[in-house]
């Protein structure tokens, strides 16, 4: 009975194994796939499901062992899930690996130093994904309606080739995705717009291309590094600026220590809100991006008003 028993798992897991399987790196990237693959029977399926910041994360071997029976592996680029880094290279040649910062159509911004905001709200540092260097670009690409648009046209080409039974599902959902995702842009567009001129500060700086694409006033960041504290003379020179340019708001995260904000804010007159950009505290599936965007306009409008 034993026998049979180990044997029926073996064979499990083997069918299991053999199945369609997609697997996405993070939230918004899964909500955008989950969308396009919708009504077709596959689930992909999310490795930082949790509140865990991406700088702590570490694959389990249960998730090690998912990506080496993957088909596909949806991830941002090499220079953001550190985490892929060692386990990309060592899967097989025919697993498919789709790195968002490769997708045509793509705009990129470099790092913002946290505090140079030179040219922000402009299109005029805007690089395409022919033109530019990816080790100093900022990869929270999602934050621009734009660019989740090219990632659903990438990720459906992706499907398609790889799943054609699913061919014309895809393909309808990639088109009402990117129909639902023009309609967010220009409501955003337009809240936004009474915004405007109105500095702000964030803890991490994840949020540039949310900023940029309705320009939106950043003028600094806590943390210049993310998984390092800041220094006392940053935050010291950060303080004087949120007073000097008597900014709006200070904004948190859900990952990170409200106290730092607490102590910058005090005495500048400026509040304090939790934005979720990399949605941390919101449950993963198709809906996840669209709230995750209404989350941030509505913290915006609620602390910049």
């Amino acid at each position: 009975m034993r026998r049979l028993l180990i044997c029926l798992v073996v064979f499990l897991a083997s069918v299991g194994s053999a199945q369609a399987q997609v697997v996405v790196s993070i939230k918004p990237l899964h909500s955008l796939a989950a969308g396009v693959m919708q009504g077709s029977g596959i689930e992909p399926s999310l490795l930082v499901a949790g509140s865990t910041s991406l700088h702590d994360f570490t694959l389990k071997p249960s998730q090690a062992g998912l990506l080496h029976h993957a088909d596909i592996i949806l991830y941002m680029g090499d220079d953001f899930e550190l985490f892929l880094t060692k386990i990309l290279p060592q899967l097989p040649a025919s697993t498919r690996r789709v790195a968002m910062e490769k997708v045509p159509g793509i705009t990129f911004y470099p790092v913002r130093s946290g505090g140079d905001t030179e040219g922000h709200g402009h299109e005029d540092d805007a690089h395409d994904h022919d033109e530019h260097d990816h080790g100093n670009q900022d990869l929270h690409l999602w934050l621009s309606p734009q660019n989740a648009r090219a990632m659903v046209a990438e990720i459906a080409r992706v499907l398609v080739a790889k799943y054609p039974e699913h061919a014309a599902l895809f393909a309808r959902n990639a088109v009402a995705l990117d129909a639902k995702l023009q309609a967010l842009d220009a409501q955003l567009r337009e809240r936004m717009a009474l915004l405007s001129g109105k500095p702000f500060a964030v803890f991490h700086d994840a949020t540039q291309y949310f900023d940029r694409a309705y320009g939106l006033d950043f003028i600094g960041a806590v943390a210049l590094h993310e998984g390092h504290a800041p220094g006392a003379k940053h935050l010291q020179e950060l303080r004087a600026r949120i007073a000097g340019l008597h900014a709006a708001c200070v904004f948190s995260e859900p990952e990170f220590d409200g106290r730092v904000i607490d102590n910058l804010m005090r005495g500048t007159g400026a509040k304090s809100a939790v934005i979720d950009p990399e949605a941390a505290l919101i449950a993963p599936g198709p809906d996840l991006y669209f709230q995750l965007m209404e989350g941030i306009a509505a913290g915006m409008e609620t602390c910049l008003k």
